[in-house]
């Protein structure tokens, strides 16, 4: 089994190298007005050992805007030069975001970033930021890895269409600090959200949403119910485990050291791929403590979507031939389902609620 994957795995860098050749041959503009700045960054990777190039991609892949790495990747193609660590960042990119080589999303440089130490927030607005803030906000916590289900250009990629600007907010040392800190303390998760109205002016947005990733995904829906976002997402999140008690009292408390929240309570959507059983168990552990907020959220709903074993619910999902612009307008905006764009879907991405004993119930789509 691990023989075949390895072999699957070397078959789709072959072709996603073969297609987007293909498609520098084919587009000659793409390269002809390649900026100094991805030259530069090219000439940075080359000579470089695979741990060094490696070392080097781990600085960037995080805080990347969708530009800058077609930029990069495409001065890598134009050379004609090998390398295996620029062939699996390729591979990954044409895997979660197809569009990037040919439309990068309009990201322009983080306008602000605050940096706390144990935690830091990128904000990214979509140009032209002249043109005044875009209607709808999404705060993105990362994982242990510092990705929302994928590197940071690839997930402004998929917002794109959402006309969305986002704020990331990454740790430090993901794999050894928590958003909640060690002590049971609410310090850590305070001082972030007290310092996200400071640096975004969230009054200003007609929709405000949070979505995390596994150790990212229950800080999202804490971060939620906190500030009073509109809706709140985990995906393959669990609550902490340990010393931290995340009971009524420390919620309240959490919420009374913060200004008034925007709204009054959000939505939230907790989401686990229904073949992993860690990810059920972590998804019905992370409902059971927010049901011991007693707190009357607008509608909580745990979703197994069906066929999906991996931990990383959305790569999976495209992987596997959904279309992933309706899964997430599902999760975040509902509003922008519409049906035109559910008719051109050839297949829906089916999830089962979980029942109070972790099992999954009957099957629902969007």
């Amino acid at each position: 089994m691990a023989w075949f994957r390895s072999h699957r795995e070397r078959v789709r860098e072959r072709w996603h190298l073969r297609q987007a050749r293909w498609l520098v041959r084919r587009r000659p503009e793409l390269v002809a007005g390649l900026s100094p700045e991805s030259q530069a960054f090219y000439r940075r990777f080359r000579g470089l050992t695979t741990n060094r190039s490696n070392q080097l991609r781990m600085r960037h892949d995080r805080v990347m805007r969708p530009l800058e790495l077609q930029g990069l990747l495409l001065a890598w193609l134009a050379s004609g030069e090998p390398s295996q660590p620029l062939t699996s960042w390729l591979c990954e990119t044409c895997t979660d975001a197809p569009g990037l080589l040919v439309a990068p999303a309009p990201y322009g440089e983080a306008v602000a970033v605050r940096d706390l130490g144990a935690v830091r927030m990128h904000w990214y607005r979509r140009a032209p930021v002249a043109a005044g803030p875009a209607r709808k906000l999404v705060v993105a916590f990362g994982s242990n890895a510092n990705a929302v289900a994928m590197t940071a250009p690839c997930f402004l990629q998929l917002l794109s269409p959402f006309e969305a600007d986002v704020v990331l907010v990454l740790r430090e040392r993901p794999h050894q600090q928590s958003f909640f800190g060690r002590d049971g303390a609410s310090s850590a998760m305070a001082r972030l959200l007290e310092a996200l109205p400071t640096l975004v002016p969230l009054a200003v947005y007609d929709q405000v949403v949070t979505i995390g990733y596994s150790g990212g995904g229950f800080a999202a829906a804490v971060a939620a119910v906190a500030l009073g976002a509109d809706r709140g997402v985990s995906l393959g999140g669990w609550p902490p485990q340990g010393a931290v008690t995340l009971d009524r009292a420390w919620m309240q408390g959490l919420r009374s050291a913060l200004p008034p929240p925007r709204a009054a309570w959000p939505d939230l959507r907790l989401c686990c791929s229904a073949g992993c059983a860690s990810d059920i168990r972590g998804t019905a552990l992370a409902r059971a403590t927010v049901a011991r907020w007693d707190l009357p959220l607008g509608n909580l709903q745990t979703r197994a979507y069906r066929g999906c074993r991996d931990h990383n619910l959305l790569v999976e999902l495209q992987r596997r031939g959904y279309a992933l612009a309706p899964v997430v307008a599902d999760l975040l905006f509902p509003d922008e389902q519409t049906q035109h764009r559910r008719r051109l879907l050839a297949r829906h991405a089916r999830w089962r609620p979980l029942t109070p004993d972790g099992e999954a119930g009957c099957v629902a789509s969007f």
